[in-house]
């Protein structure tokens, strides 16, 4: 929790600190604080508690050893919605392995993928890419 012992605001909108203030909302903020218009009263700033929570967590591979840079949290590459907390070198490593993955396994059949050879179908049981519905 921040220095203010307020929860969190889940609207992230509003004012946050600067000096000098702009708006009559920023003069009473202190650094770590944000305005919001929805609760109307002042809140933690969520970028910056999210950057605490950051630097409390963990690399992921902390383990190997070979850790090196911040660690910060990005969601998981299977779109699980699960944040995944890396150091700037790991993060790397996982973008680097991430793109050759979706480079060898595209998500449209290459021009050269014959079905008929091993009676196998790009996209699975279904007849082709997934399209809108119209």
């Amino acid at each position: 929790m921040s220095d203010t012992d307020t929860p969190l605001c889940p609207h992230y909108s509003g004012y946050r600190y600067i000096n000098p203030p702009v708006y009559p909302e920023q003069a009473d903020l202190k650094p770590g604080q944000m305005w919001c218009w929805d609760c109307q009263t002042i809140v933690p700033d969520p970028v910056l508690e999210q950057a605490r929570q950051d630097a409390m967590e963990p690399c992921l591979h902390a383990g190997s050893g070979s850790c090196r840079g911040a660690v910060s949290g990005r969601l998981s590459y299977a779109g699980t919605g699960t944040i995944i907390y890396e150091c700037a070198r790991h993060m790397d490593e996982s973008a680097l392995r991430e793109a050759q993955i979706r480079r060898d396994y595209p998500d449209q059949q290459p021009a050269d993928f014959d079905p008929y050879f091993a009676g196998e179908s790009w996209y699975g049981d279904d007849d082709g890419p997934l399209t809108p519905s119209r």
